[in-house]
């Protein structure tokens, strides 16, 4: 097995009908500094998860995600307890001119999941392991098939995204220690609370809840990478009600406590 860049190790790799997949695996707790790549790609998270910066934005990176990124995106990323595999795909050169429509799905940052996805990320990975005649055929079909899906999906965010939810969600970024509530949030938008959570779960997967506490802490972790304040005055900081409930969240949505956190990201950092 290669070496890649970025800490982590190619698997294995292959090419089939101008399309390169690579399965890469990444020790537990890494930390990839920002970097970006020249080449566009879209890859699916095959096991353990992670948190993901690109340009202002985050977001978190579970098995069956599927995610785009654009050539020359800036991101960065903070993996869990748990090793991680992704399944990057690749499109060549004389491929992507010849499947423009197709191709403009790598043209902005996406990320989505669902169970067609973690039916595309599985049956992308099986066929990627086999080596019979028809593999690569089976592999073309499937990459083409992803892109297809990538595309409705994009379209239909593009189409359905209400303004009003852009705004909150922006707010929620801007001040994650905030006191938000369902009632305060639906008055700010103008709608009613149960439908604020049900498009709010549509568009991004989760409750608004564990929204706003996935942004707490993440906020918590640059403040345990740039500070040495105590454990409880980063909790108070970032929104928590008191250590013990911060360690509790920290440690179910990164894999690890706060401490370990603190030491692994300042020992990776020396």
């Amino acid at each position: 097995m290669a070496r890649s860049d970025l800490l982590g190790t190619v698997r294995r790799n292959r090419r089939a009908g101008g399309f390169a997949l690579i399965e890469t695996a990444y020790a537990p707790g890494v930390v990839l500094p920002w970097h970006e790549h020249e080449h566009a790609n879209f890859c699916f998270v095959l096991a353990g998860g992670y948190d993901e910066r690109y340009g202002t934005r985050s977001r978190t990176c579970e098995p069956g995600t599927f995610i785009v990124h654009p050539a020359g995106e800036r991101h960065a990323d903070v993996h869990g307890a748990a090793p991680v595999r992704l399944l990057t795909v690749e499109i060549e050169a004389e491929r992507l001119r010849a499947m423009p429509e197709a191709a403009s799905i790598l043209h902005d940052s996406l990320d989505a999941r669902g169970a067609g996805y973690e039916r595309l990320s599985a049956a992308l990975e099986r066929e990627f392991r086999n080596r019979d005649a028809a593999s690569n055929l089976a592999l073309e079909a499937l990459v083409l098939e992803v892109l297809a899906t990538g595309l409705r999906t994009r379209d239909a965010e593009h189409d359905a995204s209400p303004a009003w939810l852009a705004r909150l969600v922006a707010e929620i970024d801007g001040e994650p220690a905030a006191e938000h509530t369902m009632s305060s949030l639906a008055g700010k938008a103008g709608v009613d609370p149960t439908h604020l959570a049900r498009v709010f779960r549509r568009h991004h997967g989760c409750s608004v809840g564990a929204y706003v506490r996935t942004r707490r802490v993440r906020a918590a972790c640059g403040a345990l990478r740039a500070s040495i304040d105590p454990l409880s005055t980063i909790a108070a900081g970032a929104g928590f009600a008191d250590q013990s409930h911060f360690s509790r969240v920290f440690r179910a949505v990164m894999g690890m406590s706060p401490s370990d956190y603190r030491r692994e990201t300042t020992l990776r950092a020396s």
